[in-house]
Formats: structure tokens, sequence, C-alpha cells
């Protein structure tokens, strides 16, 4: 608990991990009218039957029929347990409660009918985007104006000129934030910069692959007031009469080992744009309404949700005051992973997506090898996903 005695949310985390009742299901199929999950009890003298065990049939969040069970389960041991398949049903929802009355644990179970909460759709572009480009900008019309300034520095913008708001937001850059512990390999070098890194001598070109528009740029990257080089940025963006882009990027590392907190580009819009919606994966299939690990919701900038990470996300949207929102989309490639989170600034609103985010640096570092992001020559960093503006959710 916090010093005001709430309930953090940690605390859900630690109640699922210590669950005497577990189901490794995530997954189901009906089958001749019910639909066998199984069950493991970890109580060394309850059987799960002097437990209350409450199910629920969904299809699309609304109920369409719920119930009582009994699920005989000796203590140590698992049981198939059979529950009803309501015709339509999408989700089954089940909630074991003790005697006393307190909820012990509870899960989701979708079937392959399931459908995610669908992102945006893009804006209609009937033709082909048309591309422009001069000695000091890249434009290219479609559904919307893009343009790239061609001697971008770090502080400088993409900016969306044609409606309503003014999507404004940074070329990318390598998330800054790397850190040092003595951990099972030893002692990592640890990079600090009171500044974003800086991009040097950028280089950016812009095409016509067919009916999309192809921009492509390269940069050194150095920390602020820095003469080491660090690694090379290289990213694309190919973008459709849709005003869908699908972006890509990757940081050949050229200095001396590091660890990262966080791996990924970040994206600056305007103050207004404060309200973050989405569709995520999550370690559980069921959270409290209120809990942050939701896989999916609304918030603003003034919740503490919008600015936790969201691991896993199948879309994520930031919208405002206008009419339209920026949305993010996985690639679905499970190889490429996209973690994004909000951030309200002084400067405007930062978006962050991410392909990597690793443990605190506290004492369960060593507990859990291999999640640390290690920034190494021999294996440069890199994620796609894909970028859209979208009426607003």
């Amino acid at each position: 608990m916090s010093a005001t005695r709430e309930v953090k949310p940690e605390y859900y985390n630690v109640k699922m991990v210590y669950s005497p009742v577990v189901t490794e299901a995530r997954q189901i199929t009906p089958a001749g009218g019910k639909v066998v999950v199984p069950m493991l009890n970890r109580y060394s003298f309850t059987d799960l039957g002097e437990l209350a065990c409450k199910w629920q049939a969904f299809a699309g969040g609304r109920e369409l029929a719920h119930g009582d069970a009994q699920v005989a389960c000796p203590p140590r041991s698992s049981a198939q347990a059979t529950f009803p398949a309501t015709a339509g049903m999408d989700t089954l929802r089940l909630e074991f409660f003790h005697p006393d009355g307190r909820s012990v644990y509870s899960a989701n179970l979708r079937t392959p009918d399931y459908q995610h909460p669908q992102a945006p759709a893009a804006l209609k572009g009937q033709n082909a985007p048309q591309l422009t480009q001069t000695d000091d900008e890249i434009t290219i019309t479609g559904a919307s104006t893009l343009t790239f300034d061609k001697k971008i520095r770090a502080d400088q913008v993409l900016d969306r000129r044609q409606g309503n708001p003014g999507h404004r937001r940074p070329h990318p850059q390598p998330r800054r934030g790397t850190r040092a512990r003595q951990g099972v390999r030893g002692r990592v070098t640890a990079l600090q910069s009171p500044k974003p890194p800086e991009l040097r001598n950028v280089v950016m070109s812009a095409q016509m692959n067919g009916a999309t528009a192809h921009v492509a740029a390269t940069a050194d990257v150095y920390l602020s007031n820095s003469p080491e080089l660090l690694g090379q940025l290289s990213y694309s963006f190919d973008i459709a009469a849709d005003a869908q882009a699908d972006f890509s990027w990757k940081l050949a590392w050229k200095a001396a080992d590091a660890t990262a907190y966080e791996a990924g580009i970040k994206f600056l819009l305007p103050a207004g744009i404060n309200r973050l919606a989405w569709s995520s994966e999550n370690q559980w299939t069921d959270y409290p309404p209120d809990h942050i690990g939701n896989t999916f919701g609304t918030t603003t900038s003034k919740e503490i949700s919008f600015r936790s990470s969201k691991r896993d996300i199948h879309w994520v949207a930031l919208s405002g005051a206008g009419n339209d929102s920026l949305v993010a989309l996985s690639t679905g490639d499970p190889k490429q992973p996209i973690h994004a989170r909000g951030l309200a600034t002084a400067d405007g609103t930062l978006l962050f997506l991410t392909s990597a985010i690793a443990i605190p640096a506290d004492f369960s570092s060593n507990l859990f090898p291999g999640y640390d992001i290690r920034l190494t020559p021999a294996t440069p960093l890199g994620s796609a996903f894909r970028l859209r503006l979208a009426a607003k959710p």
C-alpha cells in the first residue's frame, strides 16, 4: 500500500502470482455445448469444491448468460473443469470466491471467434500520394500532407499541415537513459546525458515505389556535447494515400558495450493531444476496472495509466480536442513487439513506442537474466510498426 493506505497496482500482480487457483489456458474451444478448462489447485488442504465459482458468457462485451459452478479438484492437483458453452459467446469469464467472500482468482478465456477492439480506421484516400521535393523539404500529399525537413536537427519535426489538429511529431531518435549495474556479467558502462541524443550528418531521400511514397533517412548519433560516435540510426516511412505509414528503424551501435533501459522511438505531439486509447496483451487475462494493466481502455494525461507502459499492444491512439488521432499499430510479428506509453511534458505530449523495456536496476535484476537491452556492435536494435491518421476513437 501507499503512504496514504491506497492499494498499489502491484498488489494485484502479487495476488495473481500467488493465487491458489490457476488456469494456464488463454483460449478455449466450445464443443458439444460445453467448454473444458484445465484448472490447477495449489491449496495444500482445500478442495476447489469448497470455493464458489461464478461464470459469465460474453459476446462483444455483452453478457449472454451467467451461472454458478462447482469445480471439484483435490489439493495439489489438477482437473478438467466443465462449463456451459453459450451459443455465440466469444469470452468465458471465471471468478472463484473464498467462503468468506474474497475474490481469489479470475480469468477471461477467449474463443477463436473473439475479436480484439478495433483500431480507429485510417483516413480515406483514393489516389496514390504525390511526392514533391526541393533542396530543403520533402512533401507527401494524400489524405493529408506530410512535410519532412531534409536539414533535420534533433529538435525539428514532421508536421501534418492539413486538417485539425496539426499533428507534430519529431523525427525519431533513440531513447536515452542507459544505466549501469553490478550483475552476473560484471559492471556495464553507463551513458548519461541531460539532453536527448543528437542526430548529426543526416541524409534524407525520397522516391515513389508504385503507389507508395518511400522516405528514408540515416544519421549519426551522439550524446549532447560529446565527440564520441555512439551509433548510426536509420529509419524509413512507406506512406500510402490513406495517410498510413509503415515505419521501421534500426540503431547500429558503434561505441563500447552498454545497457539501455528502453529501446525505441519517441514522438512529440501538441499538449492538447492528451487522451490515450489502447488494445494490448498482458500477463493476466483479467484485471480490475481501474488497474493500469488492463488490456483495453482509455485514459487522459492526468491519470497514472497514461504514462504506464502498455505492453504488446495491438494498437494505441492519441487524440485531443480536434477531430483526428494518431494511431500506432503492431505489425503482428511476435519478433517485433511494441510497447507504448504517453508522457505530458512542458513541450507537449510525448508518445513512446518501444521494442523493449528492461527490468529496473534493483535487486530483481540478477533474478531475471536475459531481459537486459544490450547495446553492442554485434547486435543492432530495431523494430517496425504502422502509423496512421484516423478519426478520433
